[in-house]
């Protein structure tokens, strides 16, 4: 392996989608694992969703990102060049500080990253072995305090071009949400500039909704917290990178939607009706109110991790 990510304890669910973004960022240099070293054994799963299983996903390359537990977190592993271990309030500061010493003995690159920054929830044990750790590593790459940015609504993008069916079928699942759901949620409609007949200011949503004519943006795809699409749509591959880079998913309309809810790849499926899309907005968007921060700076806080481990390599 040239990079092993390890996550010291059971991760929520934006832990997880931040370690499958620096999981791709870094096959591009090699093939890796992610380790979690506790599994989700009393987690409800919907009708079709997978189990765990030995492989996170697939890199852009086609190499599969490899998973490991906690026997490869003890070290019953294959070396590696470079070890991030991430830590979050909650995760195991013991479990964390033996495999980076583990990584060390190895003589591997040793990188902590802390996308949650909250001192103030540690206990003084756990400070003691986030210090210790981080004195054995040779470089830590933190993320800003936690509770520093304001709790805004989340941003679900419609990505609809010229599917007028699909704009429309958008607004009337926004319009079907309960008001609690509703209140967390601000919905970008993406529609080509020839579609004109789609109206978003009437309907209870007003104020939630924005109607964007063009093509989508890098900006505004990068701001999303949801990316949703027709699979038979030009833009359903937005929606896989969209996953691939810590964030969420929904594709409507796949043949198999309605045997499978989540492919492998973390993209999840929904039929073409309002009530799926729903059930698919809630199950994909399991962390994302839970993230300390914006899924944006989630993602710079990856390039950072990146850069790292880049310049490390340039280093030798």
């Amino acid at each position: 392996m040239k990079s092993i990510v390890v996550l010291p304890g059971r991760p929520p669910h934006w832990v997880a989608d931040h370690a499958r973004h620096l999981a791709q960022r870094l096959t591009e240099t090699g093939r890796v694992m992610v380790v979690f070293t506790h599994g989700r054994t009393h987690e409800s799963k919907l009708p079709g969703q997978p189990g765990a299983g030995s492989v996170l996903g697939h890199s852009l390359g086609g190499y599969p990102i490899w998973m490991g537990r906690r026997s490869a977190a003890l070290g019953l592993r294959w070396s590696s060049k470079f070890t991030i271990i991430v830590l979050w309030v909650g995760a195991s500061n013991l479990l964390a500080l033996w495999a980076g010493v583990v990584a060390r003995l190895r003589r591997e690159r040793l990188v902590v990253d802390i996308p949650e920054f909250d001192q103030a929830r540690l206990t003084r044990r756990e400070r003691a072995l986030r210090t210790m750790l981080c004195w054995l590593a040779h470089d830590v790459v933190r993320g800003p305090t936690s509770g520093a940015q304001e709790r805004q609504s989340k941003v679900i993008l419609m990505l609809c071009g010229e599917y007028v069916e699909m704009a429309h079928l958008a607004l009337q699942t926004f319009e079907g949400m309960a008001d609690s759901a509703a209140s967390r949620w601000t919905l970008r409609l993406q529609v080509a500039s020839s579609a004109h007949e789609v109206i978003s200011e009437g309907g209870r949503r007003v104020g939630k909704v924005t109607t964007l004519l063009g093509e989508p943006t890098p900006e505004l795809l990068s701001m999303a917290d949801v990316v949703v699409a027709d699979y038979d749509a030009p833009s359903a591959d937005l929606v896989r990178q969209a996953v691939l880079s810590g964030g969420a998913g929904v594709l409507v309309g796949h043949p198999v939607a309605g045997r499978v809810a989540r492919c492998h790849d973390g993209v999840w499926l929904a039929q073409r009706d309002s009530a799926a899309i729903l059930v698919a907005l809630e199950a994909s968007s399991g962390g994302v109110f839970e993230r300390p921060v914006p899924v944006a700076e989630m993602r710079e806080l990856t390039e950072r991790v990146v850069d790292v481990v880049a310049d490390m390599e340039f280093a030798g």
